[in-house]
């Protein structure tokens, strides 16, 4: 893999190259994994079905982003004329793929049925992975990253999403109503 920081273009104009906070770091993985991981998909729609519900818009193959918003706009729609109070909190998750605990991780898989050859090859990847940094034409040393899932990997994706699972249905079960979304990839289309 290698890490490239890219510049929020949000940000200010010229950059300033001391501001680290202008930077993202996007970690890019080679495309013979993202091939296997594609193809090794078609193999866990038996164990996603278990544990999938209407609320997830992104980390499921076939659910994007925008039947997400659609949904939310329709609700806002419906509550207005009814009078009725809405509230909404929106959380970016970005970060999160960068603190992900892996075992953890892979031991809540486990319990939760994922398939243990999957799971050997998804740990054992993450393991081996030895990234550089990328700043412009300058590249770093290599190194290893112990509390990362890739952000954008179909494997990642379905990790995250089933790890929000139970977030989501505590909000429902308070009488809530939940979206989980991502504004970056369905994971049909990785």
């Amino acid at each position: 893999g290698s890490e490239m920081c890219i510049r929020d273009r949000a940000k200010t104009d010229p950059p300033d190259l001391e501001d680290v906070m202008q930077y993202r770091i996007l970690l890019m993985l080679a495309a013979v994994y993202r091939l296997w991981a594609r193809m090794r998909l078609k193999q866990v729609p038996p164990w996603i079905k278990g544990w999938d519900c209407e609320e997830f818009y992104a980390g499921v193959p076939g659910k994007g982003p925008d039947s997400a918003w659609y949904r939310v706009a329709a609700d806002l729609e419906e509550a207005d004329p009814q009078g009725r109070d809405m509230h909404m909190a929106v959380l970016d998750l970005s970060k999160a793929f960068d603190h992900v605990p892996r075992e953890l991780l892979y031991e809540l898989l486990r319990i939760g049925g994922f398939p243990e050859r999957l799971l050997r090859a998804y740990a054992a990847f993450q393991a081996a992975m030895v990234v550089r940094f990328s700043i412009g034409e300058h590249t770093g040393q290599p190194h290893t990253r112990d509390r990362i899932i890739p952000q954008g990997d179909p494997w990642s994706m379905i990790a995250m999403a089933y790890l929000t699972r139970p977030w989501i249905l505590a909000i429902i079960e308070f009488g809530g109503r939940a979206k989980s979304a991502s504004r970056r990839h369905d994971v049909g289309d990785l």
